[in-house]
């Protein structure tokens, strides 16, 4: 949005508005831009609009019945006449905009954001005053717009009058394109008459507006306005209802960022540290290993166990209770009104709206990241944030965290933690190694690291992400031998291995030596965990041979095996005897594992370094 100082004929008749193709992204960072600079700020969404119908032969399709603007209306203030209720009319752009983006798949997978032309109606006025809470403009990209372009008038009459009798009294208005220029395309003059007569006929209220390139001040606003008119056919006192019509929705739909949007700027009246410990607590109680992390300014954030965190975000979705809880997620860097392109359907003209640099509608909202960052919580939130579907089934703001922020919601960053699932492994560990040891409430890396370093490891061998060099420094560092994977004596995961009694005769005494790791067969490049599961099925082995005959693995599976060390000790599994192996297998017949031969196994291998 340009500066305040940047317009020396600025005056308080000048209102800055924004529309938002499917949604309302990125509203709040304008509405909180025209607060700072005390300018009128104007919202509103541009949805498609779809109705059921059914063929003569009774097939059922969808009729399209275009694109539609729609503005939230303001509450009442000083001087406007308007008898709606403050915030009545941007609760109702979110819960329109909310189910425009929920529908239902359909049988091509697709579900395309739209809201029928009942449910439109139903969310223009206010369910408990009865009052229009929201305009609907009928503009080019309508059916009746698009209908216009023809060459017959009846079936845009046709289309309009479906509109208006559809609609809610109050509701409906219909939007004109004007020239740019006086020497604007005749095309465009003759479009927008045909619309302003269609209006004038149903005392609809119409307003006009410039198309790009124009910078749209006033007298090139009044100028397209009397060609329209005079092309219409109708009287000057058509030109001045224009202006009329212009001033009231201007009026209408002027909303006030504290009293429409509750735009606050500051954090939420609960203590968000009481607010955290609530959903650390519904985790915990439901198994799910977490710790809250240091606070990044007043929002806190959660490290959750990386491995469960579907599973989190539905425990935190049911503590939070229905229709109190919402996604929000990762939104690429939105430009401020006035930067790009502020009024992305290009609204209005001559005082109503500053249409920035006049730069074209974009074609699709910002995408919003597929994987969630963490949740928002209020009651009554769809009131107050336009939602879409996002991940596991649960809704997903369209606003950014910063956005929320600026709302005065309570958000809390969901984090997947390495660390959470290696302190997680290490506890099964310690439980499956000495069963019944009592551990500490809050358990972290520090205590384990002392108490019970080899489940440490082993958590981290498993989930550190680590590599071998890594690995081996880690045992290092923690004083712990750590053995490679082998296909006789690994499990899928790494463990550690039962420590064992080791008498010193100079004290006489028994002591234990720390418990050293194996690393399991899922550490291993390239095996798949259906390999590794089917080669622990199949034990004992003693040759390659039979690992093949019972694991029915691939040449590329053994090769992974090999190159790791994990079948050495074999009957042809080292040197050239294990390249002979490989020539000398077809391994065809090994594709698929076969039905187990019952009979005698041969022995198991000793213990192999």
């Amino acid at each position: 949005m340009p500066e305040a100082d940047a317009h020396p004929d600025h005056t308080p008749e000048r209102a800055h508005a924004v529309v938002i193709r499917d949604g309302l992204h990125g509203a709040v960072q304008h509405l909180g831009a025209c607060q700072e600079r005390d300018l009128p700020a104007l919202l509103g969404a541009s949805l498609d609009v779809f109705d059921r119908a059914v063929d003569d032969d009774g097939t059922p399709h969808s009729q399209h019945h275009g694109r539609v603007t729609v503005l939230a209306h303001g509450g009442g203030t000083a001087g406007t006449g308007t008898r709606v209720e403050p915030g009545a009319g941007y609760r109702a752009l979110c819960r329109l905009v909310s189910e425009a983006n929920g529908r239902r798949r359909g049988p091509d997978g697709e579900a395309p954001v739209g809201v029928s032309r009942q449910r439109l109606a139903a969310h223009a006025v206010d369910p408990e005053t009865g009052f229009p809470v929201l305009t609907v403009l009928l503009g080019l990209d309508s059916d009746v717009g698009a209908a216009m372009h023809g060459p017959r008038y009846l079936r845009p009459r046709t289309l309009f009058k479906e509109w208006v009798a559809a609609m809610p009294s109050g509701t409906v208005a219909v939007e004109l394109l004007g020239p740019d220029t006086d020497a604007g395309s005749g095309v465009v003059v003759s479009h927008a008459a045909r619309l302003l007569k269609l209006a004038r006929e149903h005392q609809v209220p119409a307003i006009l507006r410039l198309g790009p390139p124009a910078s749209s001040p006033t007298d090139d606003g009044e100028r397209a306005s009397q060609r329209v008119v005079a092309a219409a056919g109708l009287r000057l006192s058509d030109l001045q209802q224009l202006g009329t019509d212009r001033d009231r929705l201007r009026e209408r739909c002027r909303l006030d960022p504290v009293r429409d949007v509750e735009l606050r700027g500051t954090a939420p009246d609960t203590e968000p540290a009481e607010m955290a410990g609530g959903l650390l607590a519904a985790l915990r109680e439901a198994g799910i290993r977490c710790a809250p992390r240091a606070e990044e300014e007043h929002v806190p954030a959660i490290d959750v166990d990386a491995r469960l965190m579907r599973q989190a975000y539905r425990v935190l979705a049911r503590q939070a209770g229905k229709g109190r809880v919402a996604l929000f997620g990762q939104y690429p860097e939105q430009p401020g009104p006035g930067t790009g392109d502020p009024s992305p359907e290009g609204l209005l003209p001559g005082g109503l709206v500053d249409s920035g640099d006049g730069s074209a509608a974009p074609d699709a909202p910002p995408a919003i990241g597929s994987e969630p960052l963490g949740i928002v919580l209020a009651d009554g939130l769809a009131d107050r944030v336009p939602l879409q579907r996002g991940h596991l089934g649960l809704p997903m703001s369209q606003y950014s965290r910063a956005e929320l922020d600026l709302l005065g919601l309570f958000t809390v960053e969901i984090r997947g933690s390495r660390e959470q699932s290696v302190i997680a492994y290490a506890e099964h560990e310690i439980e499956r190694l000495n069963p019944g040891t009592v551990l500490p409430t809050v358990l972290d890396a520090v205590w384990l690291e002392e108490h019970h370093p080899a489940a440490l490891l082993a958590g981290r061998c498993e989930f550190g992400d680590l590599g071998q060099e890594a690995r081996q420094a880690e045992a290092d560092r923690l004083g712990i031998e750590l053995l490679p994977a082998h296909v006789v004596h690994s499990a899928v995961e790494s463990r550690a291995v039962e420590s064992q009694a080791v008498e010193s005769r100079a004290a006489e005494s028994v002591t234990e030596e720390p418990a050293p790791v194996r690393l399991g067969l899922g550490t291993i490049p390239g095996l798949s965990g259906t390999d590794a599961k089917r080669i622990v099925a199949g034990r004992p082995y003693a040759s390659v041979t039979e690992l093949l005959e019972r694991a029915g693995l691939s040449r590329t599976a053994l090769q992974r095996l090999a190159e790791a060390g994990a079948v050495r000790g074999l009957a042809g599994g080292e040197g050239p005897e294990l390249a002979r192996t490989l020539q000398g297998m077809d391994f065809r017949t090994h594709a698929k594992r076969p039905e187990q031969v019952q009979g005698q196994l041969s022995l198991c291998l000793g213990a192999i370094p």
